[in-house]
């Protein structure tokens, strides 16, 4: 007679007649399949606030413009035709909308770790007044892509060094960052002001205080030419 374990050691769980001994547990599948849903379902909402964003910004337009008496079919048409309406309107709305994009996104980045910058328009015009000094100085013998690439590292160097001023204060004196990066803003449009007006003003401007252009080989055009959409866009969405 042979032996039977007796013990638990000695004693081994079968699988189910049917299935493999690799295969993944149900359970792992429907957590995965929840997992998709889950992220599926955070896209819709995050797309579905934007659109209910947009509406509710229009009805409070179209209801300011009624009870300020104006016409407001005029009103909108205008809204249309200076915004989307033709390449040329529609490129211009994306040129403006990306420094607004970039500013929003060094917002979203210091509120990740509880910080509220507020200086994101001081950082911007201190980074493009950078970009204009290192463009302008490059020569014009210079590769038009050398002089992309050294004015964006030059404008996103100008930025964060004006963001550290706020970073710093708070650091090391305990100064609230809200209220430094508000008061830095004002700091920097005078800077910048006084800078265009002076130092970096192009000698040809003679009414209107200006730098000089941009080299033209390296000013940022459209993706494809005429279609309105600049490359700026593009920066801004990656």
């Amino acid at each position: 007679m042979s032996n039977v374990p007796t013990s638990s050691s000695d004693t081994q769980a079968l699988p189910p007649i049917g299935s493999h001994p690799d295969a993944d547990p149900p359970d792992r599948d429907v957590r995965r399949h929840i997992g998709r849903l889950a992220q599926s379902l955070s896209l819709v909402g995050a797309i579905g606030v934007q659109v209910a964003a947009f509406l509710l910004s229009m009805g409070l337009l179209i209801a300011l413009l009624a009870v300020l008496g104006y016409d407001t079919p005029t009103v909108l048409r205008a809204l249309w035709d200076g915004s989307v309406a033709s390449s040329y309107a529609l490129s211009q709305s994306l040129n403006e909308a990306v420094p607004l994009a970039l500013t929003g996104v060094a917002v979203w980045v210091a509120y990740q770790v509880g910080l509220f910058n507020v200086g994101a328009d001081g950082q911007l015009q201190t980074g493009g007044v950078l970009t204009i000094v290192v463009s302008t100085a490059m020569p014009g013998s210079a590769p038009a892509l050398l002089t992309i690439v050294l004015a964006l590292i030059a404008g996103s160097i100008g930025g964060a060094l004006w963001a550290s001023i706020a970073g710093a204060l708070r650091a090391y004196r305990g100064a609230n960052e809200l209220i430094a990066t508000i008061m830095l803003n004002l700091i920097a449009i005078e800077v910048v002001n006084q800078l265009i007006g002076g130092a970096l003003r192009s000698p040809t401007a003679q009414f209107t205080p200006q730098t000089k252009d941009v080299p033209l080989g390296a000013q940022l055009g459209d993706v494809i030419e005429g279609t309105g959409l600049p490359w700026t866009t593009i920066i801004a969405v990656a």
